[in-house]
């Protein structure tokens, strides 16, 4: 039991220091590619290239990941996101942004399932269960990122009022460290393909999603709910900076957001019932629906702020639910087949991204509040 808490507690520790390093950096995001002069369409395109460089690599990575190692995949791909972040704070326009989120992207594929691969397939060697419940760690460690969202976005609100691209320049420094932090304390362990060639590792994690119906199902809905995200993620943080506000109160919103998603993850913590997952699942996607229905009909920054709360809580309840049905039915190749999995997450997030732009110059109502 000494060894499951303490495997338990490394993820948690790692899960919490990426979600800090990510948050203190990116926070004030909108507002800074703002500050830079980007348009909406340019901040959509620029988010584009790392969600379209990411599906790129994101089954690649995934393979990597299973044949030379979780930890090492971790450390490659953190350090990337670092180089990143290093090149978002010295960027002064379009390109040289889309620079650096070509560099963030790359380090994502790496480590994008890498952490919650290496914690799964240490807990079944330890406890010898395929049904563990993660559900209620991965809820701990969502509600518990909000410290460290709260604290990343304070810190960011602070660091911008010296300049706006401060907060990326200590996020790199954050992510540097990090690497050091992932090597020390982290074993390695591989996927049960490892001694396979890559391509062989990837055909496997590609026929574990195809014939599994579950996968397909969980895969597919993820899809339409991507595809909606960067109406709001893209647009709230512009709006408020449009209307004059600090960057202090711009981390301060950020900050709400954050908690509020992060503290819902606490509510998903279902026992093995289908019926108790199944409305669990739909009660979050009902309030993502009220959340964007209200946006779309209220420009008050009031009810600008409840319904972007409703939105949070139900993306917040739903991640920890989805990623734990996922891993029970992952039989092998687990960061490969987590990685087939993601990409259509990600296509759906590519195609919002894309005709967000056009969608807020034709249709401002929308998407952007305007007063």
């Amino acid at each position: 039991m000494d060894r499951v808490r303490a495997v338990t507690l490394k993820y948690i520790t790692v899960f919490l220091a990426m979600n800090f390093s990510f948050v203190a950096g990116a926070a004030l995001y909108g507002a800074y590619l703002r500050s830079r002069g980007l348009s909406l369409t340019e901040m959509a395109f620029v988010d584009g290239v790392y969600v379209g460089v990411s599906l790129m690599f994101m089954a690649m990575g995934g393979g990597f990941s299973d044949k030379y190692g979780r930890r090492k995949s971790l450390c490659y791909g953190l350090a990337l996101q670092g180089f990143g972040f290093l090149t978002y704070g010295l960027s002064e326009n379009f390109y040289q942004f889309l620079l650096a989120e070509l560099l963030f992207a790359l380090g994502s594929a790496l480590n994008l399932n890498s952490l919650e691969a290496w914690y799964v397939d240490e807990m079944r060697v330890l406890t010898g269960e395929k049904y563990y419940d993660y559900s209620r760690v991965f809820g701990t460690a969502s509600a518990l990122t909000a410290l460290t969202s709260v604290s990343g976005s304070l810190l960011a609100g602070w660091l911008g009022m010296f300049s706006l691209n401060v907060p990326f320049l200590f996020g790199a420094l954050a992510y540097f460290m990090l690497v050091f932090v992932v090597y020390k304390l982290l074993s390695e362990n591989k996927g049960e393909s490892s001694r396979q060639p890559l391509l062989v590792i990837l055909r496997k994690g590609c026929k574990n999603v195809v014939g599994n119906k579950v996968l397909l199902l969980l895969a597919f809905s993820s899809l339409f709910l991507s595809l909606s995200r960067p109406f709001f993620t893209l647009t709230y943080q512009a709006y408020l900076y449009d209307l004059g506000l600090s960057a202090q109160t711009l981390g301060v919103f950020a900050a709400l957001f954050l908690l509020t998603n992060s503290l819902s993850g606490l509510t998903v913590v279902p026992k093995k019932s289908f019926k108790k997952l199944a409305y669990m699942t739909l009660s979050s996607t009902l309030l993502v629906f009220v959340g964007y229905f209200g946006l779309s009909n209220h420009y008050d920054l009031t009810f600008f702020v409840l319904y972007a709360v409703l939105w949070e809580m139900g993306t917040g309840m739903r991640r920890p639910l989805f990623r734990a049905w996922m891993n029970l039915d992952v039989s092998s190749d687990r960061s490969t087949t987590l990685s087939f999995l993601s990409i259509l997450g990600f296509a759906g997030t590519l195609v919002g991204m894309l005709t967000m732009g056009p969608v807020a110059v034709s249709y401002t109502h929308l998407t952007l509040p305007t007063n």
